[in-house]
């Protein structure tokens, strides 16, 4: 009976599925709205609302053509240079509906993202990363912004 047990533990160790793991790297180009609650001369807070899409940089990128959805809050000392913070959250959504919640936060230009949950075939997800904010452009309509976001780092979905 003792070996018995022993080759079922065997054969369900090796069908059992392994971890998947994988490099990230897209940009995120995206739109938002911005709402002002202080903008004097030493200080500017604002919380913003973000849409985007996911276009990836490496051959099969697993969040290439991606949906986003960002929410944030900013705190830019005007007469300090370099200090600058924000945190917010993100989701990720593919064509199946499935998706990844990841939070953010930056300080000056250290900037970094860690996936806090995912659901479906995401459900289990680990990694993070760095971003930058390489494209910036000038605003068409007061309160608003666009911009691309590049985001590296790697994610490990669990068996």
């Amino acid at each position: 009976m003792k070996y018995r047990v022993f080759a079922v533990g065997c054969f369900a160790t090796l069908l059992a599925a392994p971890a998947i793991a994988a490099d990230v790297s897209h940009y995120i180009c995206r739109s938002g709205e911005i709402e002002k609650v202080e903008n004097s001369k030493e200080l500017l807070i604002y919380a913003f609302i973000e849409k985007g899409l996911a276009i990836g940089q490496i051959k099969n990128e697993a969040f290439h053509a991606m949906n986003s959805r960002c929410v944030g809050l900013v705190e830019r000392r005007k007469l300090e240079k370099g200090a600058n913070i924000g945190n917010g959250y993100c989701k990720y959504a593919d064509k199946d509906g499935d998706g990844t919640v990841l939070s953010w936060r930056f300080k000056g230009k250290d900037r970094t993202w860690q996936f806090i949950s995912g659901t479906g075939k995401w459900k289990g997800i680990s990694g993070n990363g760095n971003y930058t904010v390489p494209v910036r452009s000038k605003s068409m309509f007061k309160g608003t912004f666009q911009n691309c976001v590049h985001v590296t780092g790697s994610y490990k979905l669990a068996p």
